[in-house]
């Protein structure tokens, strides 16, 4: 048969390409793979793991319910990862220079732009991994791990990685250069900060609702978890959008970003809503009736009391309240002592204005001559990590002694104390605090050591983790009342003799040592240890605060 007359039917049929969808679903996950594999993003899984994990392997127990803001914040280093590998992949042939080559075959430029976007799906497994892994290693590191992590405040890390992934591939088609990747990174960062300081609510409009020293208790704090994670869905979707659209607007796609930018402006005036009369109505119940909301357990001795997510601290409370209690002269301990917890003043500027405009300060930090642990733990830890301003134990411990010697245990009202330097029950006390536990013991010789570095052994000083008039850079209560450096100094040199000694010849005045007008020498002199010499007057600071009762 010629040329001429052969028919269509009789030609070989060429090979029928794959369906639009089909092949943007090959790529997509040829993409996927790739992406698995850059340095950049295997990297930042590295930054992000070390991260992550820091938050819980410090001395501090979690508080899963408190602490899964925190996580999802610590994330945005993998969605970074995320935007730079995606921004590099989809200018890989800019760098190859085969953009003309790509140009003539027959997969358009885009449903490579979309195969790009549908690749950054292949992050999610490790998205839910980590903050999976996160809330395991808390609880393995920990055992006084408290709460549940919150599966809302968690799924916000695999939509920062959705949407670092769309980021990038989006300045990647608008803008064709290798810089363009980490500026949107830094522009990331400006949008996560920048809002917020003025008005309470602007939080929300971030892309994970956090801001320095705003990780409260679900209890202290209106969150809307889901309406956030409605929002950044929509900001994902307008970001793949906007880079498909660099090809083209169609109406279909104009569509999705109509509907895009109503879910973002719906999520967002929702979210930005001030909380109801209700709503700060319960939370100032929490904090100005605490008995009414919380557990409560009797102990020989020992009332203690905490909010529900922290009854198992309990047991962490009563290791150094029972070693101070240990030391005490029975007529002492005879006396009923409540242990219940209670929010920190310097942790009153996070909660809603809302909130604060209804709170009376002389009912959430009453002098009720209670001992107040506050709603962080801080533990002993390692024996060989110096952590001085991180001891729970010391902390607590203090309280109980300040209590049995007639100070008060924690300050009432605007966080401050008065002052009871050089007096016997001031180192009485923080002896007893010292030898209540192993850790509380190394806390108040690693303050000592401090303060003896400095050479300042007048300066008015309180206890590890106490604020102080010169301030302190961890807080973890409320102490009634301030000493000096040489009272700590001179506690330490207590703890250096038997307890039974110290205890014994402390009982056997108890009433003369704890009198406010008995000086701390005379309590050294009783169990025969020299006082630390003074230094020049000249170098005494003023004292600030009023004089103890």
């Amino acid at each position: 048969m010629s040329v001429l007359t052969e028919r269509p039917a009789d030609r070989a049929t060429p090979p029928r390409a794959g369906s639009p969808a089909r092949v943007v679903a090959a790529l997509g996950r040829f993409e996927g793979r790739k992406l698995l594999e850059s340095p950049v993003l295997l990297v930042s899984v590295a930054l992000a793991l070390a991260v992550l994990f820091m938050t819980g392997t410090g001395d501090w127990a979690q508080v899963l319910d408190r602490d899964d803001v925190t996580a999802a914040v610590t994330l945005t280093i993998l969605a970074w990862g995320v935007l730079l590998a995606t921004n590099l992949a989809a200018l890989r042939s800019r760098r190859d220079r085969t953009t003309e080559l790509l140009a003539s075959l027959p997969v358009p430029a885009r449903s490579r732009t979309t195969a790009q976007l549908l690749a950054t799906t292949a992050v999610l497994p490790v998205a839910v991994a980590l903050p999976a892994a996160w809330c395991l290693h808390a609880q393995l590191r920990f055992p006084a791990t408290v709460g549940t992590a919150r599966p809302a405040e968690l799924a916000v890390a695999p939509l920062l990685m959705l949407g670092g992934g769309a980021t990038g591939v989006l300045v990647a088609r608008w803008l064709p250069t290798v810089l363009a990747g980490p500026a949107a990174v830094l522009a990331t960062i400006v949008l996560q900060v920048n809002w917020g300081d003025e008005q309470y609510e602007l939080r929300w409009l971030h892309f994970v609702a956090w801001e320095p020293a705003m990780a409260l208790d679900p209890w202290l704090d209106v969150r809307h978890a889901g309406w956030h994670l409605v929002y950044l869905l929509g900001l994902v979707a307008l970001a793949a959008v906007a880079a498909v659209a660099r090809h083209g607007l169609t109406r279909p796609l104009a569509a999705v970003a109509a509907a895009a930018v109503a879910v973002v402006l719906v999520s967002g005036w929702v979210q930005t809503r001030p909380p109801t009369t209700g709503q700060v109505a319960t939370i100032v119940d929490h904090l100005h009736r605490p008995e009414a909301h919380q557990v409560c357990e009797d102990r020989p001795g020992v009332r203690y009391c905490a909010y529900p997510t922290y009854r198992d601290w309990i047991d962490l409370w009563d290791v150094p309240v029972q070693g101070v209690l240990a030391r005490l002269p029975a007529a002492v301990r005879e006396r009923e002592l409540v242990v219940r917890q209670r929010l920190r003043p310097d942790n009153v500027t996070d909660l809603h204005p809302l909130v604060l405009d209804r709170l009376d300060p002389a009912r959430v930090w009453a002098a009720d001559g209670a001992v107040h642990p506050g709603l962080e733990w801080y533990t002993s830890g390692n024996p060989a990590v110096v952590l001085p301003l991180q001891r729970g134990e010391l902390a607590l411990s203090h309280q109980v002694a300040a209590w049995a010697v007639g100070l008060p245990p924690t300050a009432a009202r605007n966080g401050w104390h008065c002052v009871a330097g050089g007096q016997a029950r001031t180192v009485l006390a923080m002896w007893l605090a010292g030898q209540a536990t192993e850790g509380a013991g190394r806390a108040l010789r690693e303050r000592a050591a401090a303060i003896g570095d400095g050479g300042a052994l007048t300066e008015l000083a309180t206890l590890d983790g106490y604020p102080g008039p010169y301030g302190t850079e961890w807080f973890m209560g409320e102490p009634g009342s301030a000493g000096r450096g040489a009272d700590v100094v001179a506690a330490t040199r207590l703890l250096d003799l038997p307890a039974d000694r110290v205890a014994a010849a402390a009982a056997a005045r108890w009433g003369r040592l704890t009198d406010p007008a008995t000086p701390a020498r005379e309590l050294l002199a009783a169990v025969r240890v020299a006082a630390p010499a003074p230094p020049a007057p000249a170098a005494a600071p003023a004292e600030e605060g009023p004089r103890c009762p």
